[in-house]
C-alpha cells in the first residue's frame, strides 16, 4: 500500500489528455476512464479502470468496447505500464495483452498516447483479421512454489497421466520424463528407482492433464484444480482418485520432507479458445498435511521454465555457432584462451567435449583464465569440465571428458586417436603440439577433422587464428608459414610480421610466477574480444562451408584490438589456394609447391621452349623451407637460371653467377622464413625421373663446405609430349618428381634411378 506516485499521476493526465482529444464513438466517448485506484499494491502497480471503442472508424455500430484495467508502475514511464482484458472478449478474459516483445522494447518517451495507440493497433489488427490476439497470454499469479524446469517434449498423444520430476535443489524440480496413462505400481516403483540412480537425485510423480481450452486464472485449492481440469462429474471423480495414487505413491517413495510432503499438478492448455491457439505449460505445487485435507490444500502457482524443443527455439539458431550442435569437439589446452573455446562449445550443445591440459590452477591465472580461488591446485580440465557440466541446458546431453597430461603423449599419439572428431581447436600456443598435428594430418584428406588454431601477441593488441577444412593439405602451421610469407611482402602486414616472426634473439620474455612458463601480458577482456573474434570467424567459416558450395580449404584471420587508429585493418582474412603436393617415397616428405612458384616454373619454361626448341631444358634454385619434424618441404619460390647457366636439348647446367645474392636476399627480405631447399630443372615432354646426371649434380651439394646443406630436394617437371605442351600453354600439370636428398643417401645402398 502506499500514496500515489509522480509517475502514477502523470499516467492519470496523459490519459486524462488522451480522452479529451478523441471524438465519441456511437453517442459515448470512444475512450472512458472508470475508476482509479487510490490504493497502490504492494508491487507498486496502480490500476485505472478505462472502456474503449476500438472500432474503425470509431463511429461503426458494432459493439466493439472493451473493458480493460491498465497497470500502472510506480516508476511510470521509465517503467512499462501493462493491460488487462476485464471484460469477456477474444474468447476469454482476464489475460494481459502482451504489446511489446519484452520490456527492452518499450520507450518511456512514448508514455501513455504511444501505448495506448498500439493496445489501439492490436486490437484492431485482431478484430480485421478475424482470429484471435496471438499475443494475448494468460495474467501468471505471483510464483510461489518451486521452480519447475520442463525439457523432454510432451508426446503428441498425451491426453492423462503423469510426469517423473527430480528434485535439484531446495526449491527447484525438474520434469525427466512423461508417462502416459499410470502403470501398475511394482513397475512405476522399479521405473522411478532407476530414474533416480541416473539423475542421482530425489524423484516424485506429478499429475499431468492435456486440457482443449484455456484454464482459469484463479484456482487456490487442489479442489479448484480438479474441478478447472475436468470436464464432467466423472472425469472429476478420476482426477482425485490419480491425485489421491499419485500422493501415496511420493510417500512411500520419498526419502525426505519435501518429496513427500509436495504434490505437483501441470497442465499443457491452449492460451485461448480459438482453433489453433499456442499452447502453454502451466504448474502448481501444494503442500498437504493429511489425505483427507488433500482436495483442500492451498494450491500455488509455480514458475515454469519450458525449454521443450516443442515449446521454444534456441537463441543460436540460424546463427554459425549452430555449426556445433551435436559436434564432437577436442579442446587442446585450458588456459585463456582454451577455457573461453570450451565454454562457447559447451553452450551450443556440441554432443561431446573433450578437454586436455596438463596444467594445474594457480593464483596468477586467476586474472584472465576463468577458475575460481577454491580451484587452487586442482587440474585445469578437471575443473573446467565440472563447471561446464553445470552450464549446459536442462534435458541437453553432452559428454564432457578431460584428460591431465602430457597431449603429445596421449591424445595426438597417433592419427587415430583425433579422427572422431568434427572439430580439434589448439589453445595450447605449443609450436610443437601444431607440428604435431601437422604431422598427424598429412595424408589424411577429408578424414581429418576441422582444425583451429588460436595465438595472441606478446602485449595481446594482436591474434592470428587458422583453420584449416576437412580436406586441406596443410594444418597450423603450413597456414602460419604461408601467412608469413605475405606479411613480408605485404605491407599492410608488416606489423604481424614484425609481431609474430621476430627473430629468436627479439623475442619477448615474460614470466608472471616464479616457475613459469613465458606467456603474454593482456588483460581477461583483451583476450575475450580477440579469441571471441577469431572463434566467430571460424565458426562463419565452417557453417558456410559444405561439399556443394566449395570453399578455400586454409585461411587465416588477423585481429588488431587497436589497428585501425593506426590506419591497419582491424580485421583481415586471408586465404590459400590448394598447393601442388608430392611425396618422396625415400624419406617420406611431403613437397607442397606454391603456385606462384610453379607459375614461374612454367614461364621459364616457355622462355626457354621459345628460344631453344621442344627439347632444350633448364632449371633454377628452390627457395621455401624444410621441416624435418612434419616431414615436409614448402616450395614457395623458383627462380630462373644464372646468365652463366648452360642449355641444351636434354641437357641443363646451373650456373653460380649471383646464387648467392638471390638467397640472401630472400632470406633477408623475410627474416631466415625462406631458405635454400632444392634444385629445380626439366625434363621436356620425357620421363621426369632424375637420370644419373641429376644425382651427380645434387651430389656437389653435399661436398663439405662451409654452406653444406643437410638436405635438398630435386624437382624434375617432364611428362609425354602432349601433357608437357598442354601446361606450357597453361593448362593442367606437368609429371613432377620429387626426390629428397641427404648427405647419407649418396653412402648408402639406395642406387640413382636409370632412365
Amino acid at each position: 500500500m502506499g500514496d500515489l506516485s509522480p509517475g502514477h499521476e502523470q499516467s492519470r493526465k496523459e490519459l486524462e489528455s488522451i480522452i479529451a482529444t478523441l471524438p465519441p464513438a456511437s453517442g459515448r466517448p470512444a475512450l472512458e476512464m472508470g475508476t482509479v485506484g487510490s490504493v497502490v499494491s504492494p508491487d507498486g502497480l496502480l490500476a485505472i479502470e478505462i472502456s474503449i471503442d476500438y472500432a474503425e472508424p470509431p463511429h461503426v455500430p458494432d459493439d466493439v468496447r472493451l473493458d480493460i484495467t491498465l497497470l500502472v508502475p510506480s516508476e511510470f514511464p521509465f517503467a512499462m505500464p501493462r493491460a488487462v482484458l476485464s471484460s469477456q472478449h477474444f474468447g476469454t478474459r482476464d489475460v494481459e495483452v502482451c504489446l511489446y516483445e519484452s520490456e527492452a522494447d518499450w520507450d518511456p518517451s512514448d508514455g501513455m498516447h504511444g501505448f495506448m495507440e498500439r493496445l489501439v493497433m492490436r486490437l484492431r489488427q485482431a478484430r480485421a483479421s478475424e482470429r484471435t490476439l496471438d499475443a494475448v497470454v494468460p495474467r501468471p499469479g505471483v510464483p510461489a512454489g518451486a521452480d519447475v524446469v520442463v525439457s523432454p517434449d510432451l508426446p503428441g498423444d498425451f491426453q492423462r497421466g503423469m510426469a517423473i520430476m527430480v528434485w535439484r535443489g531446495p526449491e527447484r524440480v525438474d520434469v525427466v520424463e512423461w508417462l502416459s496413462g499410470f502403470l501398475p505400481d511394482d513397475d512405476l516403483t522399479a521405473r522411478l528407482a532407476a530414474c533416480e540412480e541416473r539423475e542421482r537425485g530425489a524423484v516424485s510423480l506429478g499429475l499431468v492433464r492435456v486440457l482443449r481450452r484455456p484454464f482459469p486464472q484463479r484456482a487456490d485449492t487442489l479442489g479448484d484444480l480438479a474441478r478447472a481440469m475436468s470436464g464432467d462429474a466423472a472425469d472429476l471423480a478420476t482426477f482425485r482418485l490419480d491425485l489421491v495414487r499419485i500422493t501415496r505413491l511420493n510417500v512411500r517413495l520419498a526419502k525426505e520432507p519435501r518429496t513427500s510432503g509436495s504434490v505437483f499438478v501441470l497442465a499443457e492448455a491452449p492460451v485461448l479458445t480459438a482453433p489453433g491457439a499456442r499452447l502453454q505449460l502451466l504448474a502448481w505445487q501444494s503442500r498437504w498435511r493429511g489425505e483427507a485435507s488433500l482436495l483442500r490444500a492451498r494450491s500455488m502457482p509455480a514458475a515454469v521454465h519450458d525449454v521443450r524443443p516443442q515449446a521454444s527455439v534456441r537463441r543460436d539458431t540460424g546463427r554459425p555457432a549452430e555449426w556445433l550442435l551435436n559436434k564432437r569437439v577436442l579442446i587442446l589446452g585450458c588456459g585463456a584462451v582454451g577455457t573461453r573455446m570450451a565454454e562457447h562449445c559447451a553452450r551450443a550443445g556440441v554432443a561431446r567435449l573433450t578437454l586436455a591440459d596438463s596444467g594445474v590452477v594457480t593464483p596468477g591465472i586467476l586474472i584472465r583464465q576463468t577458475y575460481e580461488n577454491t580451484d587452487l591446485g586442482e587440474t585445469k580440465a578437471a575443473v573446467l569440465a565440472n563447471r561446464l557440466t553445470r552450464t549446459l541446458l536442462p534435458g541437453r546431453t553432452c559428454a564432457i571428458e578431460h584428460r591431465f597430461g602430457d597431449v603429445l603423449a596421449t591424445l595426438l599419439r597417433d592419427e587415430h586417436a583425433c579422427r572422431d572428431f568434427h572439430l580439434i581447436v589448439n589453445a595450447t600456443a605449443s609450436t610443437a603440439v601444431s607440428k604435431r598435428l601437422e604431422y598427424l594430418s598429412r595424408d589424411r584428406g577429408a578424414d581429418w577433422p576441422a582444425t583451429l588454431t588460436l595465438g595472441v601477441s606478446h602485449d595481446c593488441e594482436r591474434g592470428v587464428g587458422t583453420l584449416a577444412l576437412p580436406g586441406a593439405h596443410g594444418g597450423d602451421t603450413d597456414i602460419m608459414y604461408n601467412l608469413a610469407i605475405d606479411a613480408f611482402a605485404v605491407p599492410e602486414l608488416r606489423d604481424i610480421a614484425e609481431t609474430f616472426f621476430p627473430r629468436p634473439e627479439e623475442r619477448p620474455v615474460f614470466r608472471p610466477d616464479a616457475g613459469c612458463s613465458s606467456t603474454f601480458t593482456g588483460s581477461d577482456v583483451e583476450v575475450a574480444a580477440l579469441t571471441g573474434q577469431i572463434f566467430a570467424w571460424a565458426l562463419n567459416r565452417l557453417h558456410t562451408h559444405s561439399p556443394l558450395r566449395p570453399s578455400v580449404l586454409r585461411s587465416a584471420f588477423v585481429v588488431r584490438l587497436y589497428g585501425s587508429g593506426a590506419g591497419l585493418a582491424a580485421q583481415q582474412c586471408l586465404e590459400w589456394p590448394d598447393d601442388i603436393v608430392k611425396q618422396d617415397k625415400n624419406c617420406g616428405f611431403d613437397v607442397r609447391i606454391h603456385t606462384r612458384a610453379m607459375e614461374r616454373m612454367r614461364a621459364e619454361s616457355q622462355r626457354v621452349h621459345a628460344m631453344g626448341g621442344p627439347a632444350c631444358e633448364t632449371g633454377g634454385v628452390l627457395m621455401g623451407r624444410i621441416d624435418t619434424a612434419c616431414k615436409v618441404i614448402w616450395v614457395t619460390h623458383a627462380e630462373i637460371p644464372p646468365p652463366d647457366s648452360k642449355h641444351g636439348d636434354h641437357h641443363f647446367l646451373h650456373g653460380v653467377q649471383d646464387v648467392d645474392l638471390r638467397i640472401s636476399a630472400h632470406r633477408e627480405r623475410t627474416r631466415g622464413q625462406v631458405e635454400f631447399v632444392g634444385m629445380w630443372h626439366t625434363h621436356p615432354g620425357a620421363d621426369p625421373r632424375p637420370s644419373h646426371d641429376d644425382h651427380d649434380e645434387m651430389r656437389k651439394l653435399f661436398v663439405p663446405t662451409n654452406q653444406t646443406v643437410p638436405m635438398a630436394l630435386l624437382l624434375v617437371l617432364g611428362g609425354r609430349p602432349g601433357r608437357w605442351h598442354r601446361w606450357l600453354d597453361g593448362s593442367g600439370e606437368p609429371e613432377v618428381d620429387a626426390h629428397v636428398y641427404t648427405a647419407t643417401w649418396f653412402r648408402g645402398p639406395a642406387a640413382p634411378r636409370a632412365m
